[in-house]
Parts: C-alpha cells; structure tokens; sequence
C-alpha cells in the first residue's frame, strides 16, 4: 500500500502508518510478532523490556504485547515511552505494571 512517510523516521530504522500497521494483524499468529515490531521500532530502550519480559512469561507474552500495544495507541509514544522507562527502573516487566503506571500518571498531570 503506497502512503507518505517521513524520509527519515523517528526511531531512525521504520516507518509505518496506523492503517497500515492494522493490516499487519489481520492473521492471528502473526499479530503479536507484528505489534512486538512495531514497539521495538518506537525506540531503543524497548527491547531490553521486552527481552525480560518474554524471558519471565514465556506462556504469556503475546497478551502482554498486545496490551502493550493498545496503550501505545491509547496515549501515544511519548506517554508510553515515559511509563515504560518508569516501570525498567523499578524492575516491572508486565503489561498490568504498565498500565498502572500511565494511569497514575494521566490522574497526577490534572
């Protein structure tokens, strides 16, 4: 599918559009690999937390990305970017963790 992306993405490696990246999980049992990719290119420091994430929920981790994905697209990458740099720093790998911390933290900017 043609679309215009930036000539140079932000995370310096891809650039795909949300409509784009919806067609990407159209099959089941390639969902979870795409919307992992699709985190990993967001920024470097994803990769670390998704590494022990799947290390210590090897049965579990695609719920967990794709949980981690629909916060990625209910507060945007910098939020998302936040929370996950908060919960490496207190050692929380789990989507639940992340969850809690954007919560918290969407009630305490008001």
């Amino acid at each position: 599918m043609l679309g215009e992306h930036p000539r140079f993405p932000e995370n310096g490696k891809s650039s795909v559009l949300f409509e784009h990246a919806q067609e990407l999980f159209q099959y089941r049992r390639g969902k979870p690999y795409a919307q992992r990719q699709l985190l990993l290119d967001l920024d470097p420091m994803v990769q670390p937390y998704l590494t022990e994430l799947v290390h210590r929920r090897p049965q579990g981790w695609e719920s967990d990305v794709d949980h981690m994905y629909q916060l990625y697209e209910q507060i945007g990458r910098t939020d998302f970017l936040a929370a996950l740099s908060l919960a490496t720093e207190v050692r929380c790998f789990g989507s639940e963790y992340l969850l809690a911390i954007a919560e918290r933290e969407s009630t305490c900017a008001f």
